[in-house]
């Protein structure tokens, strides 16, 4: 971990010094957030979709926070297994908001600009079980934005911190089918057969 860190402050260093000579825009972080959604929703009833979020920066900014909006009237929370610590470079973070339409996770300070969010370089999922209400019908829009940790950042596209943000479409599903985790298969020879419980 020292030596990740270490490298981090060399490579930030680095790119500051090049910027005060004008030879850089290393001033300006960047996060190259490409996100993306599979899954589908219910009317009426709650389902597990899951966002893929990559991290691309060419300079040392981290991911700190992740907000999903969902459409009005539905209501979201994190799947415990996306859910991790907040600490610095861990690839998930802790829960800051969810029960509600909006949906926020990230590091333990809830804030962006914390100097080292839990989202490094690399390629994460996050799963959400939404609800939508029996009412919603056809694709529906979430939209998402990601903040910076603001290491190194100058003038950033959020200020002090640099953001990337976008709307994923989801489609609707006409059932979705859950199976339990605790099914048998019978594997006797001559049988073919599976038990559910």
């Amino acid at each position: 971990m020292k030596m990740k860190v270490y490298k981090r402050w060399l490579k930030s260093a680095v790119f500051t010094a090049l910027a005060l000579f004008g030879m850089s825009n290393a001033a300006f972080a960047d996060l190259n957030t490409i996100m993306s959604v599979s899954g589908g929703y219910v009317a009426g009833g709650t389902s597990a979709i899951t966002f893929t979020m990559t991290i691309n920066s060419g300079t040392v900014e981290y991911a700190s926070l992740v907000t999903l909006t969902l459409p009005a009237g539905w209501s979201g929370t994190f799947d415990p297994g996306s859910v991790g610590s907040g600490a610095c470079a861990i690839g998930a973070g802790v829960v800051c908001q969810q029960g509600g339409q909006v949906l926020i996770i990230g590091d333990p300070t809830c804030a962006p600009d914390d100097g080292c969010g839990p989202w490094a370089n690399g390629t994460f999922t996050i799963t959400v079980n939404v609800t939508a209400p029996a009412s919603a019908s056809g694709a529906q829009s979430i939209g998402w934005l990601v903040e910076g940790d603001g290491f190194g950042c100058g003038a950033c596209s959020c200020g002090a911190w640099t953001c990337d943000s976008g709307s994923l479409s989801i489609a609707q599903l006409l059932c979705e089918i859950t199976c339990p985790t605790d099914i048998v298969v019978a594997n006797d020879p001559g049988q073919c057969e599976a038990f559910v419980s």
